[in-house]
């Protein structure tokens, strides 16, 4: 596949104590903020809660290893990457809820999973004796669309000025904040 094609990675929830991991693995796999814009060497590290990490002239599975990274680095975070179709073929979609893990998919160009009848046709052959109602919604993602969807309802009932999470790093000897030692 060419690099003809954009990979997009936005955050819905993370830790602080995660966003320098988060960053640094975003940074590994050539993502950058939408925004175009430098940081402030003298503002701490921060995430950007629903707006688009962006990677231009990204391989279809720049999107999906990149959002793997993130995952691995950022267990906490709720997040949805995706490289947009390219070449007449579809895009990759990558979603990450804790609790869940991860799910991917086909995708459009707007990220959202896509499905076509031999994907359904194929689930269902496979199923042997289970409910056919939760093969097509472990297929389809729904747990995980679901909880991204409830994340995005979440944020916007915050107001803009609250959508930043700002770093709060830990070292190996300093618990998290709001946990107790011994």
């Amino acid at each position: 596949m060419t690099g003809n094609s954009a990979g997009h990675i936005r955050f819905y929830a993370i830790a602080p104590d995660e966003v320098i991991p988060a960053l640094a693995a975003l940074e590994h796999g050539g993502f950058r903020s939408e925004l175009g814009l430098a940081p402030d060497p003298e503002d701490p590290p921060q995430i950007e809660l629903d707006a688009s990490y962006v990677r231009t002239s990204a391989l279809l599975a720049d999107g999906v290893e990149t959002g793997e990274a993130v995952a691995e680095a950022a267990p906490s975070a709720t997040f949805h990457a995706w490289t947009d179709p390219a070449d007449g073929g579809l895009g990759m979609c990558l979603l990450h809820i804790p609790g869940l893990g991860i799910w991917s998919s086909d995708c459009d160009s707007s990220g959202d999973p896509v499905f076509d009848g031999a994907d359904i046709r194929n689930a269902i052959d496979n199923a042997g004796g289970a409910d056919l109602r939760q093969v097509v919604r472990d297929l389809t993602g729904e747990r995980w669309v679901d909880a991204l969807s409830a994340a995005r309802r979440f944020l916007t009932a915050l107001p803009h000025g609250q959508h930043q999470v700002v770093a709060c790093p830990t070292t190996p000897n300093q618990p998290r904040a709001g946990t107790r030692r011994g």
